[in-house]
Order: structure tokens, then sequence, then C-alpha cells
């Protein structure tokens, strides 16, 4: 019988550090299969929206992050 490892991971789309995220669990994969070649490794994938009130059409890029900023000052 096979070890295996199953991996759920939760990101946004459009999250920078979800991509960074994703970039470094790439490599801690590659890694992780050369010194356990006899491992199954899955991984699944979830949709998290960071900001669920977003409509599915968007808004407007610049209007958006001046009025986000407005609020984080």
């Amino acid at each position: 019988m096979h070890a295996s490892l199953a991996i759920t991971v939760h990101f946004d789309l459009i999250c920078p550090w979800c991509l960074i995220g994703r970039h470094h669990l790439r490599h801690a994969l590659d890694r992780f299969s050369r010194s356990h070649p006899e491992a199954v490794v899955n991984v699944e994938w979830l949709s998290y929206p960071l900001l669920p009130e977003i409509p599915a059409a968007g808004l407007p890029y610049q209007s958006f992050y001046e009025r986000r900023l407005v609020r984080l000052c």
C-alpha cells in the first residue's frame, strides 16, 4: 500500500499572497515527491472569495481601489 497525502487549499484567484503560496506549495511538492516517490499526493483547490460582495461582473478598477484605500486610512 502506498502512502498518501491529502492537501486542501483555499485560495482567491486575485490574491497575490495566494499566488505566492501556490508557488511555494508547488516547490514543496516537488521536493516531497523526490524524497518520497512512493507517496501519492492529492491537492484539492477550493475557491475562497476575499471580497464576496464584489459582483461577478466586477467593478471599475480605479474607483474601487480609491474607495478601498480611503476606508483603510
